[in-house]
Order: structure tokens, then sequence, then C-alpha cells
């Protein structure tokens, strides 16, 4: 099933009814009591690809995770897992329905999200760009992430995301908005670790692409040097 387009149809239903329960879920142990940047970063670690890999074993039954590619790149792997986790999610729903179906999607987003929760407290741990870039915008670091459909309608449709942050700007195409978007979102990174952006007093970008580190400078008003 994860070969051709089926697997990815499948998913793309899947991963709506995922987020509704992970939200659900969210509100449930948190209520309104988090800042929208702290729910946008946890929502989106417990729907990130790395975690479905990491959890696989407990979502799917052994034969599907045998199913997944192993010996690949891993950022293959990674993306077969969420496509199988979400077209199984989808498969619950459309093939059973009913109360006993809901309750088991609302289960599997209770413990997608308990699992990202104790995972550590940033959303780079898990490899979710786009929940990363969120954050630090919501912590003052300007920025946006856009998406829009390119190409002729139908299943050959494309994402291309732009993401700018700190001055630094990155574009990239996917199949899927979420591909867009996380692409983009390390690719700016990458770029601010490289140099690009404003530059700071005293301080720049370190770490990694998959584990970018924001100056404090940052998070404050652009200074550039020389200014007084």
């Amino acid at each position: 099933m994860r070969h051709g387009e089926t697997a990815e149809r499948l998913a793309f239903f899947g991963d709506k009814l995922l987020t509704q329960s992970i939200a659900s879920a969210l509100y449930s142990k948190h209520g309104l009591s988090m800042s929208t940047g702290d729910m946008s970063t946890t929502a989106a670690r417990a729907m990130s690809n790395h975690l479905f890999a990491k959890l696989l074993p407990d979502l799917l039954r052994q034969d599907m995770v045998n199913a997944t590619p192993k010996g690949r790149e891993i950022l293959e792997r990674k993306h077969s897992a969420g496509t199988m986790v979400e077209a199984c999610v989808f498969l619950v729903a459309a093939e059973f329905g009913g109360d006993d179906a809901d309750a088991a999607i609302a289960e599997v987003g209770a413990f997608l999200l308990h699992s990202a929760s104790a995972a550590g407290a940033h959303v780079a741990d898990v490899g979710n760009h786009k929940g990363t870039l969120l954050e630090l915008t919501q912590k003052g670091v300007p920025g946006t992430l856009l998406s829009t459909r390119v190409g002729p309608e139908g299943i050959d449709r494309e994402f291309e995301a732009t993401a700018e942050l700190d001055g630094a700007r990155a574009t990239a195409m996917a199949r899927t908005k979420k591909g867009a978007e996380q692409a983009a979102s390390r690719k700016v990174f990458q770029a601010l670790i490289q140099g690009q952006g404003r530059s700071h007093l005293g301080g720049a970008w370190s770490g990694t692409a998959d584990a970018p580190v924001a100056p404090p400078q940052a998070y404050a008003p652009h200074v550039t040097e020389g200014s007084f």
C-alpha cells in the first residue's frame, strides 16, 4: 500500500482525523492554559513523521511495521511511516466508523500527544522544522511560513512553501503542503546557520538545521553594527 498514490490519498484524510484527535487531547489536558505558540509546537511534534517512525511498533501490527522500507535513507523511512499511520487511521474510520472507531482514533491522538511531550521540551528533538519555526516566531523572532498550490489540478499538483525567519528566506516544493512547509523551514534554518539573514551584535545562529539555536539578539528589535 505504501507504493503509489492510494496510500497518499488515504493518508491525506487520515492526517486530518489525527490532527483533530490530537487537538482534542491537547484541550482535554491543558484547556486554554497554553500559549498559541506552545499549542502549535506541541501539536506539530505529535504529528511529526520522526515520531511516527519511532513509535511504529506501538501503532501498527508487526506485518505493517515490516512493510516500511529498511536500509534506505532515513527520511524516506520516516515519510513511509507517517503515510502508513495516517492511512490506517482513515481506514479505521472508513471501514468501521461509529463510536468504537472514534474512540480508537482518539486514543491514538492522546498516545501521540503524550509521547511527544515525553520526548523533550524542544520540537527539533523529533525533527519537526515547521514546528520549530512557528515556535520561534511566536516567541518574537520575525518570520513567516506561507504555502500555495502550484501546477495543474489533480494528483500531480504540488505545493510550494516559502519560509522567512530573522531575515533569511528559503523556498521548497513537495507533493504535500506539509512536506513543502517542512522542507522550506529546514532550508531557512540552514541558511541562517550559514550566516544569511540579519546581522546581530555579538551573536549568530548556531547548531544544525535539525537543531538550530537562535542568538538572544534574534528575539529583540534589529540593531545593526554602527547603529546608535
